[in-house]
């Protein structure tokens, strides 16, 4: 290849490609930038840049693992996984009687998917992904069966196209930083079970702190359907269920 000549006069086979290959890859100012105070260094983004350097060339370039990242010239390091949400919350808190606003999302946060073959819909024609009017009934009962069951004393329970949301209290004696992720994992549990729903990992929870959080959050329950324009008004939408907080009877 061509050299050219540096500022300081020195010449230079530029390994890290030259600014016009950046531009042409659609490289951001800052990773040429970054390639060019490299330069022969070896770091991540020199060797990637050589990489395509060389691939530019002609030259043959071992391909790099789809979920690896570069690691100075020292191999490849697997991208970070997330790990599970903490749902403990400060040993200094009682939560025996807290209240939680969960949110529970469809694998992928797509449409939710059944398994037609289960034998809940047995004699049934089920699409894998059916209409919300057929998978919002079943979360809607098994909801209200874990109320009757005493397992999760309920405040509102509502159902989207892609995920839940739940205003739940768990009655366990005082112990609800573990009580509350195994009531929820067991009721994600038993709907894949019984109906073949796929949930994401876990679930995402905020704990109530006072009257005022817990009407802020059960307002903005009601208001998604509205916000998502699925409906004009909050009452409009049928997908959901709720109870009185005091008594823990169907409103």
């Amino acid at each position: 290849m061509r050299s050219r000549r540096s500022r300081k006069g020195r010449a230079s086979d530029d390994p890290a490609g030259t600014e016009e290959q950046h531009i042409a890859a659609g490289h951001s100012g800052q990773a040429r930038r970054t390639a060019s105070r490299r330069g022969h260094g070896g770091g991540a983004a020199s060797g990637y840049f050589n990489a395509e350097a060389q691939r530019r060339r002609g030259r043959a370039v071992a391909p790099r693992p789809p979920n690896a990242v570069g690691n100075g010239g020292r191999g490849a390091t697997a991208l970070p996984v997330r790990k599970r949400l903490n749902h403990r919350g400060p040993l200094s808190i009682d939560v025996s009687s807290a209240w939680y606003f969960i949110t529970i999302c469809a694998e992928g946060h797509n449409p939710w998917v059944i398994d037609p073959s289960k034998s809940a819909f047995a004699g049934r024609a089920v699409a894998p992904r059916p209409p919300l009017e057929i998978v919002a009934p079943l979360l809607l009962r098994e909801a209200r069966e874990n109320q009757l069951r005493a397992l999760w004393r309920l405040a509102l329970f509502l159902v989207m196209p892609d995920h839940l949301h739940l205003i739940v209290h768990v009655p366990n004696g005082g112990r609800g930083a573990t009580a509350l992720p195994r009531v929820i994992e067991n009721f994600k549990h038993l709907l894949s079970s019984r109906y073949g729903l796929r949930f994401q990992r876990d679930f995402f929870d905020t704990r109530l702190r006072d009257d005022a959080h817990f009407a802020e959050k059960y307002n903005y329950i009601l208001g998604n359907p509205v916000r998502k324009n699925l409906c004009a008004e909050p009452s409009e939408w049928p997908h959901s269920i709720a109870f009185s907080r005091e008594t823990g009877i169907l409103q």
